[in-house]
């Protein structure tokens, strides 16, 4: 058993080792798409970026697990090389220049820079390479696609919105993902495959979230600031749960860890934190490693899984939210049925290979998750044909987006966001709820890509009460009428 066993039923891990990736920038995009392709399994990358500073923070996390001594571009191939010793890394500490550009199939600008991201879109229209250009701030991102191998391209648009902002944890992991899903399907097409054609625009200080363009972004040095006495629970340190995890650290979460498993090699392409960890629980090997990117980070690890016994105990402590990052239905019926006993807001994940799915219970906000699901029935089916973890290759990219979208869309429990940092005012902005209740991720649909749904509320009726949902009594928009 290898770590590309699970992706290989769906794409050629051939192809992908055959690939070469140019990335301009060290930031925090960087660092995630970096730590993306080393788990896909792209086979070459060459690192451009100056910038010799300190990682100043940890959401650039591969520089500050290696080391601070090193110029970045060198510390993020270190660690690039720990995650998959089979990826040749060749950092160049240098500013952009077309030859560093020669034999990539994709160029990725990650940098927050104009007349940087103006030589990239240059190079790789001389080389007729697809670029890949994104930036982020800490409450929103932006990414764009161009083929230049195809006879006909957009014009790159100006990302100057983001100029001289510092790029975000949770937004740069979104884009970094979308990138790398945009280099598998260059490295390695399969037919379901559509590539983007649109620019993505993502602000959570909006109740839409997504735009159709980047006008509507915040400007301005903005913080996202969690409050001290939170704490959060994460069920599951697998695919979505490392990806949760590293992105709750990164805010700077205390945070609860549950998982009985121990690391697979096949575990690997997705589940970054596990690198040299065959053998060990996940939960502790999570803590430990997240200890890595920041002395203040606080993880406790449980080594259990959830069961009825535990529920029972985590009713004694009282969390801010709860993220639900499990395989199996049983499991998110307890979660589910821990929320709703002290209502607190619930993040579940789910992912196939292309697509990924976030659904939210807010206490008097929406119905819980047993109300729109119906466990049982799943629970049923599950038990008849094994379990639901083995329906798709599970792959990184969806896992990193629902992962981070966790943690964006928690904000607005565990934190707030701060407007003028290095203002004696600090004047706080209130996060908007979003328009729908479900988060969707859609690789293949161009209109549909990333969408919110408010799923239709069924728990209405007395009779809807008596046979399925747990929640009657406890949760006021269940129980009214």
């Amino acid at each position: 058993m290898h770590r590309y066993y699970s992706q290989e039923k769906k794409f050629s891990t051939e192809s992908l080792r055959s690939s070469k990736v140019g990335i301009f920038g060290s930031g925090p995009i960087s660092n995630f798409l970096c730590a993306y392709l080393a788990g896909l399994g792209i086979g070459s990358a060459v690192l451009v970026s100056n910038d010799r500073k300190t990682p100043k923070n940890s959401n650039e996390f591969l520089a500050r697990m290696r080391g601070h001594r090193k110029p970045k571009v060198k510390s993020i191939a270190d660690m690039m090389g720990f995650i998959n010793p089979d990826m040749k890394v060749i950092p160049f500490p240098s500013i952009p220049n077309r030859i560093f550009t020669e034999g990539c199939d994709v160029i990725v600008d990650t940098t927050n820079d104009p007349d940087h991201k103006y030589l990239t879109d240059k190079y790789s229209k001389e080389t007729g390479s697809l670029l890949l250009s994104c930036s982020s701030s800490p409450t929103g991102f932006s990414v764009f696609a161009n083929d230049y191998s195809e006879k006909e391209y957009n014009l790159s648009p100006s990302m100057d919105i983001f100029k001289d902002v510092d790029q975000g944890s949770f937004t740069s992991a979104i884009a970094a993902a979308i990138c790398a899903d945009e280099i598998r399907k260059k490295a390695c097409p399969v037919d379901e495959d559509i590539k983007l054609e649109k620019r993505i625009d993502y602000e959570l200080l909006t109740s839409q979230r997504y735009y159709p363009k980047y006008r509507n972004l915040r400007r301005g040095n903005l913080e996202c600031c969690v409050d001290e006495d939170k704490r959060v629970l994460v069920v599951g340190a697998g695919g979505i749960g490392t990806y949760a995890l590293l992105n709750l650290a990164m805010l700077g979460c205390a945070i609860d860890v549950y998982d009985g498993d121990i690391v697979e090699m096949k575990n690997l392409n997705r589940q970054l934190l596990y690198y040299s960890a065959i053998g060990d629980n996940k939960a502790i090997e999570a803590a430990e490693k997240l200890q890595m990117i920041g002395k203040d980070v606080e993880v406790m690890p449980y080594p259990e899984n959830i069961t009825e016994k535990v529920v029972e105990r985590l009713l004694k402590k009282e969390y801010a939210a709860v993220f639900s990052c499990v395989d199996n239905w049983k499991s998110r019926k307890l979660i589910n049925q821990y929320c709703v006993e002290t209502s607190t807001p619930m993040f579940d994940g789910g992912v196939t290979s292309f697509d990924g799915d976030l659904r939210t219970y807010i206490p008097g906000e929406s119905d819980c998750l047993d109300c729109r699901t119906g466990y049982d029935d799943l629970i049923d089916d599950e038990i008849e044909n094994f379990s639901c973890r083995n329906l798709s290759a599970n792959v990184v990219m969806p896992n990193a987006i629902v992962g981070a979208l966790m943690a964006a869309e928690s904000m607005r429990f565990i934190g707030h966001v701060s407007d003028g940092v290095n203002d004696r005012t600090n004047k706080v902005i209130n996060i908007p709820a979003p328009e729908g209740n479900t988060f969707l991720y859609r690789s293949n649909d161009n209109y549909k890509r990333f969408m919110q749904v408010e799923t239709k509320k069924i728990c209405r009726t007395e009779k809807t009460y008596e046979n399925r949902c747990f929640c009657r009594g406890k949760n006021e928009v269940c129980y009214a009428a």
